[in-house]
């Protein structure tokens, strides 16, 4: 519970732009940029929750979570006395993002970036104790774990109205959760390939669509949908995994000319050959004679902290003006 004594002081935004100084007597100024008492008024502590009436009877509000300052379009964090402004906030600072296949290699590594830089943390995953366990690790950070199968229209309703009910919005959707099946054209059996269509494509596709209404509420939202390298050129082999890898490559792009004026950014990451969970029994079989390290320039395959910064970047608001891209990091394989 939040009291006179927690409020009272210097608030500022990361850039120091704006400062807000709240007085013990209820009352405040609010400074922007080189603008002395640009705002004055009064506010009233109820809870964690501020409301605020400046002097000339605008009204606006703000709420304290973890010793941050949350207003409807600002952040601000309190003035240290010893240090100065406090130190600089994480990049996701503010921002709920949603995981899907978070247990996997990458979905890990991403997860445990998006901590560290202050996102709150929706951990979805096919094996709720492995989400569950995940979440349990994250301390940096609010974490809801729950399970999902993403070619469930259901499932993803309930973790989506689980999202809304816990933070009240969603600003980042990372569609993580994937299945690889090797077979060719004549030897994919029909129940491999509507297994992988249903988890990759049609798990991209529902999580968009269910998702979607939160994100656009959000007015700066990203979504990160993970295809492939593999949906940009051909193998000679896994026929339903390139196949779904394609769909979302180009699903991406239609979603992103969709809400491009609606507040939400849609793109697409293309790993190349990364040392995840879905590929180590490959990976241990053939080592660096595994014939797409051998066509990769850099000779070696990737790890999942090595994909997890380009998530990072996409849902941040540095990417606020790139959608319908995708980012590729394959260690040139798609180079030749």
């Amino acid at each position: 519970m939040t009291n006179n004594s927690d409020v009272v002081g210097m608030w500022v935004t990361a850039d120091g732009h704006i400062r807000q100084e709240l007085r013990a007597d209820g009352r405040y100024d609010e400074a922007r940029g080189e603008r002395r008492s640009a705002y004055t008024g009064r506010y009233t502590v109820t809870g964690n929750h501020l409301d605020y009436v400046d002097d000339t009877g605008f009204t606006a509000t703000g709420d304290i979570r973890d010793g941050v300052l949350y207003h409807e379009h600002l952040v601000l964090y309190r003035e240290s006395d010893h240090r100065g402004r406090a130190a600089m906030p994480g990049r996701l600072m503010g921002k709920v993002a949603l995981i899907t296949g978070a247990t996997g290699g990458i979905g890990q590594a991403t997860a445990e970036l998006f901590a560290r830089e202050d996102a709150r943390l929706v951990i979805t995953d096919i094996a709720q104790d492995a989400a569950r366990e995940l979440a349990g690790r994250l301390e940096a950070t609010e974490v809801l774990a729950a399970r999902l199968d993403v070619s469930s229209a259901e499932n993803w309703s309930e973790v989506i109205e689980l999202t809304r009910q816990r933070f009240g919005r969603l600003d980042v959707l990372v569609n993580l959760a994937g299945v690889v099946d090797w077979p060719g054209i004549e030897d994919t059996t029909q129940d491999a390939w509507d297994r992988v269509i249903a988890i990759n494509q049609t798990g991209t596709w529902l999580g968009m669509k269910t998702a979607m209404p939160l994100l656009r509420a959000s007015g700066n939202a990203s979504v990160i949908n993970t295809s492939s390298v593999l949906g940009l050129i051909g193998s000679g082999a896994a026929a339903a995994y390139q196949a779904t890898k394609g769909a979302v490559r180009l699903l991406t792009k239609t979603a992103a000319v969709e809400y491009a004026t609606r507040g939400v950014r849609v793109n697409s990451v293309h790993p190349g050959v990364i040392a995840t969970p879905m590929i180590q029994e490959l990976l241990d079989e053939q080592g660096d004679r595994q014939p797409d390290i051998v066509r990769t320039p850099m000779r070696r395959a990737g790890s999942p902290a090595e994909i997890a910064p380009t998530m990072l970047f996409l849902a941040s608001d540095e990417s606020s003006y790139i959608t319908g891209t995708e980012l590729i990091v394959d260690g040139g394989l798609t180079a030749h």
